[in-house]
């Protein structure tokens, strides 16, 4: 009986201790944006991308899984990103899918959600990701307006989370929208990222789910491959690991 409670506190002091590491790693990710950001699973599982390595918080630190919504859910594209930077990564993904970019305004329930949970989460943000835009493209919002709001957000972001990498990624085209109002969805998320010297990713050469508006996880993957070339491509010269 006494060895069965050791095991049982064993346990529990490595599910406590691996939850502290994780919480202090050096890639702790929240994800932001309608259901491009969400990237569950339309076509193709990642389950393959699943690792103790990765894991999310949701008033409790879990593995991650990429495919299915759920308190242990990432995304498809931020648990494919994770697997190829090869190191241990937290993520929250605050996304929701089919939502204007008024829905995510500071102030607003699913910003303050987004900012309860990494607070509960004891993790300093060290990159935020944004991916969102078609449904103020359907909604026919001009680049100026997009980039005033989008402009609100990240100074957000920058107050709450400061010292965090903002990375936006530009839609790419489909989702029911005229290409022209794209277009203006796509300059405003310049003009802001430019204004604030922050990095974006294009990924409108991806190919698109039947649906043309989302992705299978063959096309979630390309988009973590665009942004693992652009932000971590230039680590892996520092570490005695031979890529191929």
């Amino acid at each position: 009986m006494q060895s069965g409670k050791l095991v049982v506190i064993t346990v529990l002091v490595i599910i406590a201790l691996r939850g502290t590491s994780f919480a202090q790693s050096n890639e702790r990710w929240l994800i932001s944006g309608q259901s491009n950001a969400v990237s569950q699973m339309y076509e193709g599982s990642a389950a393959e991308d699943i690792s103790d390595n990765t894991i999310t918080y949701n008033y409790g630190w879990r593995i991650a899984q990429g495919d299915i919504r759920g308190i242990d859910f990432v995304g498809q594209w931020p648990i494919h990103l994770a697997k190829l930077t090869g190191g241990n990564v937290s993520i929250i993904n605050n996304s929701v899918g089919a939502k204007p970019i008024d829905f995510f305004m500071p102030g607003g329930d699913n910003y303050t959600t987004g900012l309860a949970r990494v607070n509960a989460s004891g993790a300093e943000i060290k990159k935020i990701f944004w991916f969102q835009g078609e449904s103020d493209a359907l909604n026919k919002m001009g680049a100026t307006e997009y980039a005033d709001k989008l402009a609100v957000i990240i100074e957000g972001w920058q107050a709450d989370y400061p010292g965090a990498e903002i990375i936006i990624i530009l839609i790419g085209y489909g989702c029911g929208s005229d290409n022209v109002w794209i277009d203006e969805i796509r300059a405003g998320q310049i003009e802001a990222a430019t204004a604030h010297s922050l990095k974006t990713i294009d990924v409108s050469d991806v190919k698109k789910h039947t649906d043309n508006c989302h992705y299978s996880y063959t096309g979630y993957s390309e988009i973590a491959e665009l942004i693992y070339d652009e932000l971590f491509h230039t680590h892996k010269y520092f570490f005695p690991i031979v890529f191929y």
